[in-house]
């Protein structure tokens, strides 16, 4: 295996207010581009090999005041940094973020103001997830779709979760990295407006509808409008197509286990 392996990638997002909701509060990133408000999308196209590129998902929490301000601030910190190598690096990163956001609260006098997320970075030939909170990260290869990240809910009937960017000083952060497999892959990364509202396996197969990631969003979107989703909904579908990567072996931290 090289030491850097080439990794082409072809990547669409949306963020959206939905069809219930006055106020978008949820934010997406992908490389170069933030977007925030009640309507935006982004597409990005592009090869790694030695530089890291990394997408994600973020959801403001709409219980508390200034979720919108705490998806902004976590937007864009996340959009200058990528998933630390390391579990302690990563762990860091996130308590300074949280700190950053609770200071933001404290002074808009909205001290409760959080956010989840969900975040991937491509590096070399592996791919790190890292969460907090409810965003999900999912991969689909052949006809099988996978969740790679965990959820931080009160029960799967609550949309109440136990940590968020923010109000938790010290985030214990799903994260973990694995070897890339070689060949195509599809990843979705979406805020719980987009999940909740559609379930595992429809989103899936509208996933799979699509061969290219922008009509994939807006075949998504177009569905979460006709089923009056009641959230924000956010997405990005990721693909990548990887040359010369070795046999698939995973490296967990903070994962007891995950779907795949």
């Amino acid at each position: 295996m090289s030491d850097h392996t080439e990794i082409r990638i072809e990547a669409a997002g949306f963020t959206d207010v939905g069809p219930a909701r006055e106020e978008n509060q949820d934010a997406i990133i992908l490389p170069g581009s933030i977007c925030l408000g009640s309507e935006s999308h982004a597409e990005w196209n592009g090869k790694t090999s030695q530089e890291a590129v990394s997408f994600a998902v973020i959801d403001g929490m709409g219980g508390y005041k200034g979720g919108k301000n705490a998806a902004a601030l976590c937007a864009t910190f996340l959009s200058t940094h990528h998933i630390p190598p390391s579990d302690g690096e990563a762990t860091e990163m996130l308590k300074g973020l949280s700190r950053k956001i609770a200071h933001s609260g404290e002074a808009r006098g909205t001290p409760r103001m959080g956010a989840a997320f969900a975040m991937l970075t491509f590096r070399d030939n592996e791919v790190s997830f890292i969460n907090v909170g409810d965003c999900r990260i999912y991969c689909i290869w052949g006809n099988s779709m996978g969740q790679m990240t965990i959820d931080d809910r009160i029960d799967d009937n609550s949309p109440g979760i136990t940590q968020a960017i923010g109000p938790t000083e010290n985030p214990n952060a799903h994260f973990y990295t694995q070897v890339l497999r070689a060949g195509k892959l599809r990843y979705l990364l979406c805020s719980d407006g987009v999940w909740g509202t559609l379930g595992n396996e429809r989103l899936k197969q509208l996933a799979m509808s699509s061969r290219h990631p922008g009509d994939g969003c807006s075949c998504i979107l177009e569905r979460l409008y006709q089923l009056e989703s009641s959230d924000n909904c956010s997405l990005i579908i990721v693909d990548i197509d990887t040359e010369n990567v070795g046999a698939n072996t995973i490296s967990q931290s903070k994962l007891d286990s995950h779907s795949m």
